[in-house]
């Protein structure tokens, strides 16, 4: 879960311009409670607006797809608040001169004019601007404390779980190759393949005469990697199309395989080399379980975090067309 310190005069100004205050009197649409904070309806279309606008590239979204993605955003909204609540619980100190700092700065780059525009839109003052500041911060330092550093796996736990489970990190034997692809449509009848079995042949010879097998991919090959010169790095035993499997592994090193024919088209191969299946080293398995881990313990810390601190503040969703999640997961 990515943290980030949320801005709610910022997010008015982001979204689609400066969005117009409820009336004076007029109640905000709520969208959710979280213990005695509330979620409007306007924040929470404001994040979903900044969702699609850096995500989505402003298409327009299916229903089912939209749906998803406010909820999704009232859940980080719903996080936030939670944080924030558990931080005072856990009798974490507002960060009052940093939230001052941080006012000041916005202020400057938005220009006095537009900050106090903004600030009329919201209803806020100064004051109430550097309070939500301070919250967000101190919602933050509750997440680090109370989950990120509950989620931290230790070393002596990736080596044992790396022990416990030696065959998962066993490497396959592989081949490293480089691929011309020259396709031919599904449709086409025997004279085509004939002809481009003999293009394949054309630029086989042209290999086995010394012009480098890259630059042929580069400039003849039709497939996904010939901006790489064809090469399609490590490949284990059973990753390829049966056709290609079959030929490649009885390849020698330095040999041209082809043409083969496959429902995508002709194909020639190089093998450049030959690695025998071996056990990767706790240093090179390291990396990939650790994170692994790391991932079941922030989901794990989150929802112990997020659960203690539900018992204490109810989440309560109130807008209809999203009452069917509680918000929390």
């Amino acid at each position: 879960m990515v943290r980030h310190l949320t801005v709610r005069l910022v997010g008015v100004i982001m979204a689609a311009g400066l969005m117009a205050s409820p009336a004076a009197g007029s109640q905000p649409k709520i969208a959710a409670r979280v213990g005695d904070r509330i979620i409007t309806r306007g924040e929470l279309d404001r994040e979903v607006q900044r969702a699609i606008n850096t995500g989505y590239f402003h298409r327009r979204l299916p229903e089912n797809v939209l749906r998803a993605l406010r909820l999704k955003q009232l859940e980080k909204l719903i996080h936030r608040d939670l944080d924030i609540l558990g931080g005072y619980d856990r009798g974490l100190k507002l960060p009052l001169a940093d939230a001052k700092g941080r006012r000041a700065a916005m202020e400057i780059q938005l220009g006095k004019k537009t900050y106090e525009r903004s600030l009329k839109i919201n209803g806020w003052t100064r004051a109430d601007h550097v309070r939500i500041l301070a919250e967000t911060l101190m919602g933050q330092e509750a997440y680090r404390r109370f989950v990120l550093e509950k989620a931290k796996v230790p070393e002596g736990a990736v080596h044992r779980a790396y022990e416990a489970n030696p065959g998962r990190w066993k490497m396959p034997p592989s081949l490293h190759i480089f691929h011309i692809l020259l396709k031919v449509p599904p449709s086409a009848g025997g004279a085509v393949w004939a002809k481009r079995e003999a293009e394949a042949r054309k630029i086989k010879a042209q290999v086995l005469a010394g012009t480098p097998f890259t630059d042929l991919a580069a400039r003849r090959s039709e497939g996904m990697y010939r901006i790489k010169g064809g090469d399609l790095g490590w490949v284990h035993k059973g990753r390829l199309e049966p056709e290609l499997e079959k030929a490649a592994w009885k390849a020698k090193v330095g040999s041209v395989v082809g043409p083969i024919r496959t429902l995508e088209g002709v194909h020639l191969l190089l093998v450049t080399a030959r690695r025998p299946a071996r056990q990767l080293t706790y240093k090179e398995a390291a990396p990939i379980l650790r994170k692994e881990l790391e991932k079941k313990a922030l989901a794990n810390a989150e929802k112990r975090w997020y659960s203690e601190v539900r018992k204490r503040h109810p989440v309560v969703i109130l807008d209809p067309a999203l009452r069917q999640s509680d918000g929390g997961r």
